[in-house]
């Protein structure tokens, strides 16, 4: 690379040069921060000298300051001396390397010198001058005082401030001569423009270092600078004396933090020599306001630090920063480098459990989990306490899980151990059992339960106790009767007395919606606790809480409620909700959907849970989305993708689980899709078997006798049939929500053929009321085919259109080829279907309120939408009748639709 901006120097050393020449002995210093060329400028200097001059050069180094005569040996070795006289001056210089000079040493050294210099000038170059050693400076320090008149130049090239063992004689030695001084500094933001058009980035990054520019300078355009950058550093680095490197070391360990007085004392040294090695590496360029002006000039240099030297800068970094109040999460990072890489100090002090666990907390609210996890480690290995290492324990379990439960759930044993010994603060009972639910240890969760209710109680006991039994029954119901007899009752559902903890209530919520159905108060209750639930709390609770709610709507079919408040909870960010919490959520949204008859979206959803959590990590609760998976799926005709999801191992618990239910019903939805009858009613009445007896017999939970009344059905049974469909209807009661069309649907099969339209008539209008676009679809094609057989074939024929267009728009295709046998002879296959049966559900409702007279606002207020989804739907409405307002609507759109 040219030397740049260095015209002037160059000047001023061919200036002291031509003064020798001349018959005046000249010293000239060339002085410079580190990496700034004063080298590259000597070299350019020597290799431009125009006349024969005789030089002699040494170089002096840090780690050679203790060789005696180490400096002048190197100039004395050279060839413009006569081969004896040489080899005789190094033998007197081996034979006087004691601290005093040898006058007659000297008089021979000082003859030879002048001898060179009467015939040819004598060019003495010393770079890094200041490192030479004590007897070599005394030397030429007499030397100095014998080249009166002379043609002798010297040039000195400094690095920074002199070796303290020989800053007199130096100081000293620099003012017998006639003294030029050469600065030589880093490259202004002009002279790098000279090397490229992005002079301004180039010197933001490099403060005009020649050694960073002339890097990044030979980096193509294509490679990042930040590598090139942190490769120069790392060479500038070991030309660094070593005390300046010691305090680059600790200003990069320090970072944003870096102060002189706190460098001093992670160092241990004064103030005033951290501060003269700052001023020279900021003089160099590297450092503002004393730090680091590039974050790959700092990763650099912390990569150059010795494990060792590391961790002892770290620590020390850690008990400065604690001691002027730095935030935690800043001292926590130092704690961890610092424990590198045994894993523990050799002094740990209470104070850094606490800074820790700070640290931690600070990080999981930043959405940081992996350092959060990281920090607690740290705290749990180090503290010694019994009952502190346990709550600690507790909480690294808790966020790991939040990460990863199969992660997680290694941690469990210990915390089961650390639990029996009463050591495990009653905070944490309740995560624990439902962390041990989700691995299948269900065992260890009974003994948990049944050791806690038997030990006297304390503050908080009660509700901690009637919490672990309210997870137990909505989640793994058949432990109940493993628990011992007498435990704390469930706080009553009431609007009026709802419990403080919101834990408490929500999973209330869910038990009670599990055992006896939604009621107007669940639905309130659930709706409270999705009000209060903050995400920007961090509180994992909060989201138990949600999730536990969420699902009292969802088994309480309040679909309507359910939705937004699941769409609101997972379109927070990232850092809010941890990926098995979003994985969850995302399993819920999917059931959502596939109770919509969304299947595409809800097979969708199911696929982005478990790419957030894979199938191995789910433990019992894979049931849940591997079902709502499975189910749409089959309803797609995607038999294979359905099939390959039975075929996913699942835990031995999971049929001990309220999600067995589920992949039960799943898994007999699918056999009776693909012809497997016997097995899918196995299946069906088996789960009815496990409802009756854990007493969640629930058809919202799940419509078992439905499914096993179709299964009957195809066998040719209608009395079994009947039988169960008699049994649901039985428990619905006044519902009259999605599970009762459903029913409705299969008592349309078993009744006779006057009766089967009016039934269906109503399941369709409970269907489309409750948007189950599959269901409903079903059961137009039952309608139509009702139609058909009492003779009134143009309504059978609408029914199948519309079952058609219903079953293609939720993508049920096997559904909509049952029913094109129906529409032989129509162009069903036109994708731009028009007339009424072309409407969706959702245009064909607004529509018929539309041609009844109601305005916009009026429908968004019947129907519960925005006024701008009232719009949508007419203008598409609009398009596929081929009109253009709605005075032009047709006005038996209406009937047709009811």
């Amino acid at each position: 690379m040219p030397l740049i901006e260095r015209k002037s120097q160059l000047a001023t050393l061919s200036s002291a040069l031509g003064q020798a020449k001349a018959g005046r002995p000249t010293l000239a210093v060339v002085r410079g921060p580190v990496a700034c060329g004063r080298t590259a400028l000597l070299r350019t200097f020597l290799d431009n000298l125009a006349e024969p001059t005789v030089v002699l050069r040494a170089n002096a180094r840090t780690a050679e300051r203790g060789v005696a005569l180490g400096v002048l040996g190197q100039l004395l070795h050279t060839t413009a001396l006569a081969p004896d006289r040489r080899d005789a001056l190094l033998a007197d210089l081996a034979g006087s390397a004691g601290p005093a000079v040898d006058p007659a040493v000297e008089l021979r050294i000082a003859g030879a010198v002048l001898d060179l210099a009467a015939d040819t000038p004598v060019l003495i170059v010393i770079d890094d001058a200041n490192h030479t050693d004590a007897a070599s400076l005394r030397y030429l320090l007499h030397l100095s005082r014998r080249l009166v008149g002379a043609r002798v130049l010297i040039v000195l090239g400094e690095s920074g401030q002199p070796w303290p063992a020989i800053a007199a004689d130096y100081t000293t030695f620099t003012r017998q001569l006639n003294c030029h001084v050469v600065h030589v500094g880093p490259l202004s933001e002009a002279g790098v423009a000279e090397l490229t058009p992005a002079a301004a980035s180039w010197f933001a990054a490099t403060g005009g270092n020649p050694l960073l520019v002339n890097a990044l300078a030979s980096t193509a355009p294509t490679d990042d600078n930040r590598t090139a950058l942190r490769a120069a550093m790392t060479e500038l680095l070991h030309t660094c004396d070593e005390d300046v490197k010691a305090v680059a070391h600790a200003v990069a360990v320090l970072g944003k933090e870096s102060t002189v007085p706190r460098l001093a004392d992670v160092l241990g040294l004064h103030q005033s020599e951290v501060d003269t090695q700052v001023r020279a590496l900021t003089a160099a360029g590297l450092l503002v306001r004393e730090q680091f002006r590039e974050p790959a000039l700092r990763d650099a240099t912390l990569a150059d630090v010795p494990d060792p030297t590391a961790s002892r800068l770290h620590e020390a970094a850690a008990r400065r920063l604690h001691a002027d109040g730095t935030a935690p999460e800043v001292i926590g990072e130092h704690l961890f480098a610092a424990s590198r890489p045994e894993g523990r100090l050799a002094n740990t002090a209470p104070w850094m459990i606490q800074v820790l666990e700070a640290a931690a907390e600070q990080a999981w609210l930043a959405g940081d989990r992996s350092t959060a996890v990281t920090m607690l480690e740290l705290a749990h290995a180090w503290c010694a306490e019994p009952a502190g290492k346990a709550a600690l324990l507790a909480a690294l379990t808790g966020a790991a899980w939040l990460q990863s439960p199969a992660m997680a759930g290694r941690h469990l044993p210990a915390l089961r151990d650390a639990a029996l010994t009463d050591q495990l603060p009653v905070m944490f009972r309740s995560t624990l059992v439902s962390q041990l639910l989700w691995h299948g240890r269900q065992d260890d969760a009974v003994e948990l339960i049944n050791h806690w209710e038997r030990e006297p109680g304390e503050d908080g006991d009660d509700q901690a106790a009637r919490l672990v039994r309210l997870k137990v029954s909505a989640t793994h119901p058949p432990l109940l009767a493993r628990l011992a007899p007498g435990g704390p009752p469930a706080p009553a559902v009431s609007v009026g007395a709802v419990p403080v903890d919101t834990r408490l209530q929500a999973a209330t919520v869910l038990s009670a919606v599990l055992a006896r159905g939604a009621s107007p108060a669940t639905v309130t209750q659930a709706e409270q606790v999705l009000q209060r639930v903050r995400l920007r709390e961090h509180e994992p609770s909060a989201l138990e809480s949600a999730l536990d709610a969420l699902l009292a709507l969802l088994y309480g079919e309040r679909l309507d409620l359910a939705e937004p408040a699941c769409d609101r909870l997972l379109a927070e960010p990232d850092e809010r909700v941890a990926p098995t919490w979003r994985a969850q959520l995302l399993s819920v949204r999917a059931e959502l959907s596939l109770r919509r008859g969304a299947l595409k979206q809800a097979a969708e959803q199911a696929r982005a849970a478990f790419d957030l959590l894979p199938a191995a990590g789910w433990g019992t609760a894979v049931g849940f989305p591997m079902s709502t998976l499975i189910i749409a799926n089959t309803r797609m005709g995607r038999h294979e993708e359905a099939a390959a999801a039975l075929r996913t191992r699942v835990p031995d618990a999971l049929m001990r689980s309220r999600y067995g239910l589920h992949y039960l019903h799943a898994r007999g939805i699918h056999q009776l899709a693909t012809d497997q009858v016997f097995a899918a009613l196995a299946d069906f009445m088996s789960c009815g078997e496990l409802m009756r007896s854990w007493g969640v017999d629930l058809p919202t939970l799940v419509p078992w006798r439905a499914s096993a009344a179709s299964a009957w059905l195809r066998l040719g049974n209608g009395d079994a049939a009947r039988k169960l469909v008699s049994e649901q209807l039985a428990r619905h009661g006044g519902d009259r929500g999605r599970a009762l069309g459903i029913v409705l649907r299969q008592l349309a099969a078993v009744s006779e053929p006057p009766q089967r339209v009016s039934i269906l008539t109503e399941a369709m209008e409970i269907l489309d009321a409750a948007g189950d676009r599959y269901e409903l679809a079903a059961t137009l094609a039952d309608l139509g085919k009702a139609q058909q057989v009492l003779g009134a074939f143009s309504r059978a024929r609408m029914a199948a259109r519309r079952a058609w267009h219903a079953a293609l728009d939720c993508d049920a295709i096997p559904l909509s080829n049952t029913v094109r046998p129906a529409l032989a002879g129509e162009d069903v296959d036109d994708a731009d279907l028009t007339g009424v049966a072309a409407l969706s559900e959702a245009e064909r409702r607004v529509a018929a309120l539309a041609a009844q007279g109601y305005t916009n606002r009026e429908i968004s207020s019947k129907l519960f939408i925005t006024i701008s989804t009232v719009e949508q739907h007419l203008t598409r409405s609009y398009r596929k009748l081929g009109v253009r307002q709605r005075t032009e609507l047709p006005a038996s759109l209406y009937a047709e639709v009811v």
